[in-house]
């Protein structure tokens, strides 16, 4: 199918999707597998496919899109962003505390919980890669037509 046919509706997040895919308000939807992932397994909702390079522990019998044969990986990320023209010891105080709740057991059970990758990035380096996912991103939403 051209990606331009599809009736994309954009939700505020991953719960208000699901209602709509469970209602059958919508045929498919896109969100993480901590939202999907508990309704694929009681056979509520039919996994299709997991956009990362390995299968997801959540739903561990859903192919990836690679898998399915297409050249597609996607992960979904969050990040922790502040004020511009912060002080270097502010920015990195707050680097050194994003670091330490990472490294905590919590936080790895988290990950675990809800089947998310652990991407950890900081500094020059989240910078970089934020840069690299607004031009990528930016070519993909206009090649499909979402963006000119």
């Amino acid at each position: 199918m051209d990606p331009v046919e599809v009736n994309y509706i954009a939700y505020s997040g991953g719960g208000e999707s699901l209602a709509a895919l469970l209602g059958n308000q919508v045929a498919a939807g896109i969100s993480g597998t901590a939202d999907y992932g508990p309704q694929v397994q009681a056979g509520d909702l039919k996994g299709i496919a997991v956009s990362t390079a390995e299968r997801s522990n959540q739903v561990p019998d859903v192919p990836t899109i690679v898998e399915s044969g297409f050249d597609v990986e996607v992960t979904n990320w969050r990040g922790l962003m502040a004020r511009p023209g912060m002080s270097d010891g502010a920015r990195e105080d707050l680097i050194a505390l994003v670091t330490e709740a990472h490294d905590t057991d919590e936080w790895a059970e988290a990950l675990d919980a809800n089947g998310w990758l652990d991407t950890f990035q900081t500094g020059d380096e989240y910078g970089e890669f934020l840069a690299e996912e607004e031009t990528r991103v930016r070519q993909v939403l206009t090649e499909i037509g979402l963006i000119q």
